[in-house]
C-alpha cells in the first residue's frame, strides 16, 4: 500500500507551506478557468479561421461565476441541451475552480500536517556517577523522566548510565545504549487479599502479618515500607496507599563492595477503610480490627552487570546503602494523585507493574546524575516535519498537467492561426471592438479605422426573421440562439440575405422599421438576392445584429 503522507523538507513550517498551497491553489484554479474557456473558444475560432459561419454561442467564453449567471439566467433548462454543452461545460468548470479557490483555505488544512522523521544527532545530557545514596522530593524531576522514558520508548530490561535531556524528542535504539545493569522481571497484576490488624505494636509485620506474605518468600526477612492515607473521622483511614521495598544481594565483592548481581521485590498496596490509631503514644501504626478492603501490585526483578567494565565510576548506582527512602520516593511520587482520587471520591488508580519499575528506573537515574557531569551523545531523534498528503499532491500534479497541455495547444494554435486570432472575437475587450466595427459601417460619426485589428473582416448576423419575436428577454433569447458569426463574402456568405430593421415586417424585397436611429439585423431570406440593396451587402463592416442584446443594455 502507498504511502497516503509524503514528507517534506526537515525545517519548513507547517504555515508557510500551508500559505504557499494557498497560492498553488488559486493559481491552478484561475488559470485552469482561463485554460478550459480559451480550449472551448480556439475549436470554433478554427472553424472561423477556414471561412465557415459558426453559431454565436459557440464562441462565447465564460470566466466568471457571475458570467454563468447571466448564461443561466438567459438560456435557463436550454442550457442542458445539446448545442449548449459547450456553454454547461464551461459553467461547471467555473463554478468548480471557484469554488476550489475560496475554499482553498481549509483544503490546504486537511492536506498538511505535522509529522516525524528520526535523525540521529549529537545530544546534550549527564553522566551517571556511584556516589549518592538516595534521592527525595524531586517530583518534577520524576515526572520529566518518566515522561522522556516513555515517549522515547526505553524499555524496562535496563538502568540508565546516560540521561539525555528530556525536553528533546529521542527515540530508543538498542545500538544506541550499553547500559551497566540488566534487569529481567515478572509482574503480579492487581491481587485482592484479606487483611487484618493484630494489635501486636513490636513492628509492622506483627501487627499485619498479612503484608510481608505479599511478597516472594525470599524478601520477606527484609524489606521497607511507606505510608500515606486520607481519614473521613478521628476513627477511620478512608484509603490508605502503602510502598514496600525489598532487595536481596545475591552477589557481591565485599573485597571491593562491588555488587555484580541482586533482586528487588516492589509493592504497591492499597488498604480501604482501615481503623485509625487514637492513642499516640501507642507504636502501632493503626488500631485493631479488620481492612474492608485490600489489594496490591508487584513486580519482581533479578538485576546483574557485567563483572569486568572499563569505568567503575561512570554506571548506574542501584546497590546504594540508602534503599530505606525509595519507597518514600513512590510515596511522594503518588501521595498527591492518590488523595484526590480519594477526597473527591473517585475510583482509585491501580499503580500498575509497569509503572513500578518505570519509577524505579527514574528514580535510580535521578539520585545518580545530581553531579550534572555534562556529556553528548548520538541518539537517534524525532524531528517535526511537514507531511503533504499524497492524494492531494497528485490532484495537484494532474491539474498542472493538462493545465500545461491546455496551454501548450493554445499557444501553438495563436502561432499557427494569427489571422483567426486577430478576426474572431474572444474577450469582453474583442466583443466590445467588434461592436463599435458593426456600428461604424452605418455610422458616420464612428469610424472603424480606428479600431481595426485586421484588414480581414468577420461579422455577426442574424439567419432567421424575428421580427414577430416580443421585445425584452424573449428577443434577446432568441436573437442569442439564432446569431451566427463567420467572414463577410458577399460573393458567397452574403448572397440572399436582406437588411432588415427591427420591429418591422419584411415588404418585398427589403423594408425599414418605423422608428429612426434603430440599429439592423442581416437577416436570411429563402429567395433570391435583392439587387436593390446589394450596394449595402458589399460593404466590410455590416451592422452587428442586436447591438444593444450582445453588447449590454
Amino acid at each position: 500500500m502507498a504511502k497516503s503522507w509524503i514528507a517534506l523538507r526537515v525545517g519548513w513550517k507547517l504555515e508557510d507551506v500551508q500559505a504557499v498551497l494557498n497560492v498553488v491553489i488559486s493559481v491552478l484554479s484561475t488559470t485552469g478557468i482561463f485554460v478550459f474557456a480559451r480550449f472551448c473558444w480556439h475549436g470554433t475560432a478554427a472553424r472561423v479561421g477556414r471561412s465557415q459561419n459558426v453559431r454565436l454561442p459557440s464562441l462565447l467564453s465564460i470566466s466568471t461565476p457571475g458570467e454563468v449567471f447571466d448564461v443561466l439566467l438567459l438560456l435557463k433548462f436550454k442550457l442542458l441541451s445539446s448545442p449548449y454543452l459547450k456553454l454547461l461545460a464551461q459553467s461547471i468548470v467555473v463554478i468548480t475552480l471557484s469554488t476550489t479557490a475560496i475554499l482553498s483555505g481549509p483544503i490546504t488544512r486537511f492536506s498538511t500536517r505535522y509529522g516525524y522523521t528520526v535523525l540521529p544527532i549529537k545530544v546534550p545530557g549527564s553522566l551517571a556517577t556511584n556516589q549518592f545514596n538516595s534521592i527525595s522530593y524531586a517530583n518534577v524531576e520524576w515526572d520529566q523522566i518518566q515522561t522522556s522514558l516513555n515517549r522515547a520508548g526505553f524499555p524496562t530490561n535496563q538502568l540508565l548510565d546516560f540521561l539525555p535531556n528530556t525536553s528533546v524528542n529521542w527515540v530508543y535504539r538498542p545500538e544506541e545504549w550499553n547500559s551497566t545493569w540488566s534487569l529481567t522481571c515478572e509482574p503480579t497484576s492487581s491481587t485482592p487479599f484479606t487483611v487484618t490488624d493484630t494489635g501486636n505494636c513490636s513492628y509492622l509485620a506483627a501487627e499485619m502479618p498479612a503484608l510481608p506474605n505479599i511478597l516472594p518468600a525470599a524478601f520477606r526477612d527484609d524489606w521497607y515500607y511507606a505510608d500515606s492515607g486520607l481519614y473521613v473521622n478521628h476513627t477511620v483511614w478512608k484509603d490508605v496507599l502503602m510502598f514496600i521495598f525489598a532487595p536481596l544481594y545475591t552477589d557481591v565483592d565485599y573485597k571491593t563492595n562491588i555488587t555484580y548481581a541482586m533482586n528487588i521485590s516492589i509493592a504497591s498496596i492499597h488498604l480501604s477503610r482501615v481503623q485509625k490509631q487514637l492513642n499516640d503514644s501507642s507504636d502501632c501504626v493503626f488500631a485493631a480490627g479488620d481492612v474492608k478492603q485490600a489489594s496490591y501490585t508487584r513486580i519482581d526483578c533479578g538485576l546483574t552487570r557485567p563483572r569486568h567494565i572499563p569505568d567503575e565510576t561512570h554506571l548506574a548506582y542501584p546497590d546504594s546503602g540508602d534503599v530505606s527512602s525509595i519507597p518514600w520516593a513512590y510515596e511522594e511520587n503518588y501521595q498527591a494523585r492518590f488523595t484526590q482520587e480519594s477526597t473527591s471520591n473517585s475510583e482509585i488508580t491501580v499503580i500498575t507493574p509497569h509503572e513500578l519499575v518505570r519509577f524505579y528506573q527514574a528514580y535510580v537515574i535521578s539520585k545518580d546524575v545530581m553531579y550534572r557531569q555534562p556529556v553528548t551523545r548520538t541518539l537517534s531523534v524525532e524531528i517535526p516535519i511537514v507531511e503533504l498528503s499524497t492524494a492531494f499532491l497528485i490532484v495537484c500534479l494532474l491539474a498542472a498537467f493538462l493545465l500545461a497541455a491546455g496551454l501548450t495547444k493554445y499557444i501553438f494554435f495563436m502561432l499557427r492561426h494569427q489571422t483567426t486570432m486577430l478576426v474572431t472575437p474572444e474577450s469582453k475587450l474583442d466583443w466590445m471592438l467588434q461592436s463599435i466595427k458593426e456600428a461604424s459601417a452605418s455610422s458616420p460619426v464612428i469610424r472603424y479605422d480606428s479600431f481595426r485589428r485586421s484588414e480581414k473582416s468577420s461579422s455577426s448576423i442574424i439567419s432567421e426573421d424575428l421580427s414577430d419575436v416580443p421585445k425584452g428577454g424573449p428577443l434577446m433569447k432568441a436573437e442569442f440562439e439564432a446569431a451566427t458569426f463567420g467572414p463577410l463574402d458577399p460573393e458567397s456568405q452574403m448572397l440572399g440575405q436582406r437588411r432588415v430593421w427591427r420591429g418591422s415586417t419584411l415588404i418585398g424585397d427589403a423594408a425599414m422599421a418605423g422608428r429612426p436611429g434603430n440599429r439592423g439585423s442581416w437577416m436570411q431570406p429563402l429567395g433570391g438576392v435583392d439587387q436593390a440593396n446589394s450596394h449595402l451587402l458589399h460593404g466590410q463592416h455590416p451592422a452587428f445584429a442586436n447591438h444593444e442584446s450582445c453588447c449590454g443594455r
